[in-house]
């Protein structure tokens, strides 16, 4: 009678985390990964951290593209962040940053015009969720 508590016991403990640990891992850090993105959002290194701990923006608008431009154009804006499929814009208080979904996927005047008015900015490439997670997983496995 013994022995068939100690089976049943085993039994218990055979379970799929038990029997592949690496897997189990896996699983969780994928989870975690999206939790955390979906609590957190996408917005580290954003405007924020590009603007150097100078402060934080009070208020976000959302504009059309050609709306950022004329804003560099007439000298508003001190930080410029440029990715796949916006832009983002901060003006010179720092108070209020100005966001352009769709944007041209070429425009060669918008670099020289933010040069000439000396204004800081950066280039990203999008990373997509699931290019985030091979890059998060790939050290784990």
């Amino acid at each position: 009678m013994n022995n068939k508590n100690n089976n049943n016991d085993n039994n218990n403990n055979n379970n799929f985390f038990n029997d592949n640990p690496l897997l189990a891992f896996a699983i969780f850090s994928i989870v975690m990964i999206i939790v955390f993105k979906t609590i957190v959002g996408d917005n580290g290194g954003g405007l924020n951290d590009f603007m150097g701990g100078q402060g934080r923006v009070l208020k976000t608008e959302s504009v059309k593209y050609s709306d950022i431009k004329k804003l560099i154009r007439e000298d508003s804006v001190s930080l410029v962040k440029i990715t796949k499929g916006s832009i983002e814009a901060v003006d010179k208080s720092g108070n209020t940053r100005y966001v352009a979904q769709n944007v041209p996927a070429f425009d060669d005047q918008l670099i020289p015009l933010m040069e000439e008015r000396n204004i800081t900015y950066e280039g990203r490439v999008g990373d997509s969720i699931l290019t985030q997670l091979i890059s998060s997983l790939l050290p784990i496995l």
